[in-house]
């Protein structure tokens, strides 16, 4: 409420723009990339949802994401990877990606569509730092977030998960990695078990320090 309080008119006048611009890139993305596709002969079953985080707003209030979800052959995996696509990417365009990682590590794959929309007046895009927080929050074992997502969908078991792997490519790297650090800082990371970059970039240096915080 304070943010939008003090926000100058030129703040939110670009955060309109940036909502119409980036909401009709969104859409046609979508429209052209598809649905999320798998690869011949594989035993992965992808599933389509929307998942909730919340990105400055309360606990419980967020917005809701596109999410895609790989499912292993397995019917009990405890491992879970969440993948993190790049700028102006959409989760559906790393689908060959995300279900050769579920197929191989016997995984479930969580990619989450994050908005580009560098322009939004409360930081919560791709590289924002309180999307990243946001994100981190995804993996405290009081949010339900994850496991809501899933049972919306078709599939019939139940997420659990011993271990997180944090995976992102390009901006994906950094929002990770961002990830990573907010979980060591709230001390939710007994869990995490490794940050993967793919041609990972951060923003103002900050990839470094937040992967400094990690566990070695």
């Amino acid at each position: 409420v304070n943010a939008v309080a003090t926000a100058t008119p030129l703040n939110i006048l670009l955060d309109v723009i940036g909502t119409v611009v980036f909401g009709l890139y969104g859409l046609v993305t979508q429209l052209i990339g598809g649905p999320p596709m798998l690869p011949a002969n594989s035993t992965v079953t992808v599933y389509s949802s929307r998942l909730r985080i919340d990105c400055g707003c309360a606990p419980g209030e967020g917005e809701e994401v596109p999410v895609d979800w790989y499912i292993p052959e397995n019917p009990d995996p405890d491992r879970l990877i969440y993948l993190q696509h790049g700028f102006l990417a959409a989760a559906p365009w790393y689908s060959y990606t995300a279900a050769t990682l579920a197929e191989q590590t016997n995984s479930i794959v969580v990619a989450p569509s994050i908005t580009s929309n560098f322009l939004s007046y409360d930081q919560c895009w791709l590289g924002g730092a309180p999307m990243h927080q946001a994100m981190a929050g995804l993996f405290d074992p009081t949010n339900t977030a994850l496991a809501d997502s899933l049972s919306a969908t078709e599939y019939d078991g139940q997420l659990t998960w011993s271990q997180v792997v944090l995976m992102g490519h390009s901006l994906g790297g950094g929002a990770v990695s961002g990830i990573a650090g907010y979980m060591t800082d709230a001390e939710i990371d007994d869990r995490l078990a490794g940050v993967v970059l793919l041609d990972g970039v951060g923003m103002n240096g900050e990839m470094t320090d937040d992967l400094k915080k990690v566990d070695p």
